[in-house]
Formats: C-alpha cells, structure tokens, sequence
C-alpha cells in the first residue's frame, strides 16, 4: 500500500518545488506527492495565486470528495500557503495575533484550519516565509532556473 499526498499550492513556485525537490525524495519512502494549483477563476480556468480561505477550503473538498482510501492507495491531504500577506479570512487569523511568538500564531491557525476542514487525513502546513525568498539560499540555482541571458 502507498501513500499519495496531495499537496495544494498557493502558486508555481510551490508546485515546482513539489514536483522537483519532494517527490524524489519522498517516493523512496512510498510516498507520492501530487500539487495541486488553487482554482482562481473556475470561469477562466486559471490557477494559483490566493485568493481567499473559501477558495482553498473549496479546493480540498473537492480533492477530498475525489479521492478515498482503497486497498492499494491512502490519500493525505496538506497546503503549501505563505503566512505572509494572508488574508485574515483565515479561521481563527485575527483570534490568533494574541501570540506573540509568530511559530505558535502559525501553529494555533493550522490547528483551526485542520479543525475546521473536519477530516483527520488533512495536515494543514502554512511557510512562516514567503516561499520564494528560499531560492535566495542558493543564488548559482537562482541563476540557473530563472535568469535567461542571451
């Protein structure tokens, strides 16, 4: 039996690092990642970029409702959102800036998100950073995957 995780990405930049840096690791241990891009306009069919707690809630369900747990397959579900710039629609996010330690804010809100979505196969992950600023660790790989000269 293996595990698929699906993992909801808020953007491009987290699906690449799902699909080039996670899935190889995590198969060697019979886990298979899948991102998942936000739905942003069901009209336009485009995807990533956050748009808002109802889009991302609306998105799991509906992964939720898609896949079930059979004898070959189990079906996790996480999220790869940003703290930062979220917007406060998130449950319990104006509850929580009673903390003052920023890792235990993020904490208490995955704990109300996964709370709040009702099913145990769902592990909430928020980045205390914006992702994006983690390509900045290794500039020779900045360079290589997004500067184009000539």
């Amino acid at each position: 039996r293996y595990t698929i995780l699906h993992i909801l990405c808020e953007g491009q930049t987290e699906e690449r690092f799902v699909k080039e840096v996670l899935s190889p690791y995590l198969r060697q241990f019979n886990i298979y990642p899948k991102a998942i891009l936000l739905l942003t306009s069901k009209k336009k069919n485009t995807r990533g970029l956050y748009v808002g707690y109802a889009q991302a809630k609306r998105d799991l369900m509906i992964l939720r409702r898609q896949y079930r747990d059979n004898d070959n397959e189990r079906h996790l579900f996480t999220t790869m959102f940003d703290f930062y710039a979220r917007p406060d629609d998130f449950p319990c996010f104006k509850k929580s800036s009673h903390y003052s330690d920023i890792r235990e804010r993020i904490s208490f809100i995955e704990t109300e998100f996964a709370k709040d979505m009702g099913f145990d196969a769902f592990i909430p992950y928020i980045q205390l950073h914006e992702f994006e600023s983690l390509l900045f660790v290794d500039i020779t790989r900045l360079e290589s995957d997004y500067i184009h000269i000539g």
